[in-house]
């Protein structure tokens, strides 16, 4: 596996980019935006590919900073304390990080120095969390503009598509575009006429030798016994068994795993390692005998530390479409690694049953589905589909109504005038008011947006705000993947 050649075609990148502002004196300095810890405390991919694209980029002579964008995207909340801390300890340490930065206008005054911008890597291009300051809609023109390794969601479906429509019209404003996956190349050049190419992530761009380093910095040395590193992010129990056979074939004394949210109880036939910050991830694969994961950076730094790995498919319903198993084909298919891949007891059972293969095939798409809608709970409304500057009230203060009125002022094309709810005496003090409906005939607005997630809930919304005298014409509901309904 060679991957110098990208770190010299990225120079080459760079050198393009930069020639405009290769007779200035001072420092050229670059500002990144991407995920770095934003969905949780404890994201080991996200932390790394954020130390890696920042290596990347003072190796050719540019300062880097982190942008830490934190606008309305779901948390996972940590239960292992020690691990959160060392995971500060090694930001703090190694990844140079602006302060928390809430709206596109505090991004513009962090980067306002910054001649490049970069977004990427990881998920950010992403229709569950669309925002367009991940396509880099700021800034001034004398930025470049550069998407590195960028990755997202991509999969083809009708309210997808709406939203690579729009990603479309931001990517147009780039100067260099490079995504991680070839599925992100074939599909957004359907919408948009921008070159793209294929690059890999910033991870695999670092020598093993500089990543060992970093392992060194370990609180722990793990190298004290043989073991099998299992790093399962989806369900580990089906696992069990092949987890056994792997013991049993590199004659280890113990498999080591780290717990993930999903297993988060004591499984006796393991030995879990808790306090583990990116540097004890890091030690844990190199002193490893094999690994076992269905994580793309759990199959990335087994393939660098040159680690025999395991590949599997995560299992947890409704996160297919976030697990890696898409994005670890796309290592084999486009770089031509050759990897293992293992079957849980659930995948065994069924192998040969065909009609059960497609019910289970629906089963997941539905619950993909559900886990979009529910557990992240990130409701964009389509906004190009209302007037600029049109004055809106926003009908609903739940989980809806709060991602609309947070869309609504990030990206200031309406004013919003008010919500209205039925529990608005209970309602904190916000940057807008909230009425009950009957102080409604009192506002001068546009139009009101029914921020509720049932459409035949919503049917009874609309009735009663027309006996409220609001005309039919002026009332909006959006199903949640952003689909308007008359």
């Amino acid at each position: 596996m060679e991957f110098r050649k990208y770190r010299v075609q990225l120079k080459k990148i760079l050198n393009e980019l930069m020639v405009d502002f290769s007779k200035e004196d001072k420092p050229l300095k670059a500002s990144i935006v991407t995920w770095c810890n934003n969905n949780g405390p404890t994201n080991y991919g996200q932390v790394l590919q954020c130390y890696a694209t920042q290596q990347l980029l003072a190796d050719m002579g540019i300062k880097a900073i982190t942008v830490l964008y934190q606008n309305t995207m779901s948390r996972v909340e940590e239960s292992d304390f020690k691990r959160v801390c060392r995971f500060q300890e090694f930001i703090n340490g190694n990844v140079a990080v602006t302060k928390p930065c809430l709206t596109k206008e505090m991004v513009e005054e962090e980067t306002k120095d910054s001649v490049l911008l970069v977004c990427g890597s990881d998920q950010i291009w992403n229709p569950v969390y669309f925002d367009p300051v991940y396509f880099l809609d700021f800034g001034n023109d004398r930025q470049k503009r550069l998407a590195l390794s960028v990755s997202g969601v991509f999969y083809r479906s009708n309210a997808n598509d709406m939203y690579y429509k729009r990603m479309a019209q931001f990517i147009e404003k780039m100067d260099f575009i490079t995504i991680r996956e070839r599925i992100g190349v074939d599909i957004l050049e359907q919408f948009s006429s921008k070159e793209m190419s294929v690059f890999p992530d910033p991870t695999l761009l670092l020598s093993e030798k500089e990543w060992k380093e970093k392992a060194k910095d370990s609180v722990y040395d793990y190298g004290d016994t043989e073991y099998v590193f299992c790093y399962i992010l989806g369900r580990i129990h089906p696992y069990l068994s092949e987890i056994e056979k792997l013991e049993e074939t590199y004659k280890t004394e113990v498999v080591r795993y780290i717990p993930s949210n999903v297993n988060i109880e004591h499984i006796d036939e393991l030995e879990a390692m808790y306090g583990c910050g990116p540097a004890e991830f890091l030690n844990l694969i190199m002193n490893s005998k094999a690994v076992l994961t269905d994580s793309f950076h759990g199959v990335v730094f087994s393939l660098i530390f040159k680690k025999p790995v395991f590949c599997a498919e995560r299992i947890n319903f409704g996160q297919d479409i976030f697990g890696g198993k898409a994005r670890i084909q796309n290592l084999q298919e486009e770089y031509g690694i050759k990897l293992k891949w293992i079957n849980s007891v659930e995948n065994k059972l069924v192998s040969n049953d065909s009609k059960l293969i497609e019910n289970i095939a629906q089963i997941k798409e539905l619950g993909n589905q559900i886990y979009l809608l529910q557990k992240h709970k990130s409701w964009i409304m389509p906004s190009e589909l209302i007037k600029e500057k049109s004055r809106v009230v926003v009908y609903g203060y739940g989980d809806v109504g709060k991602d609309y009125c947070a869309q609504i002022l990030r990206e200031r094309r309406c004013q919003l005038v008010a919500v209205i709810d039925s529990d608005y005496d209970r309602k904190p003090l916000l940057q807008f008011p909230i009425y009950p409906i009957e102080k409604l005939q009192d506002l001068s607005f546009d139009i009101i947006i029914i921020a509720i997630v049932d459409y035949y809930i919503s049917k009874e919304i609309r009735k009663n705000l027309i006996r409220n005298g609001v005309s039919d014409d002026r009332i909006l509901w959006f199903n949640p993947l952003g689909q308007k309904h008359n």
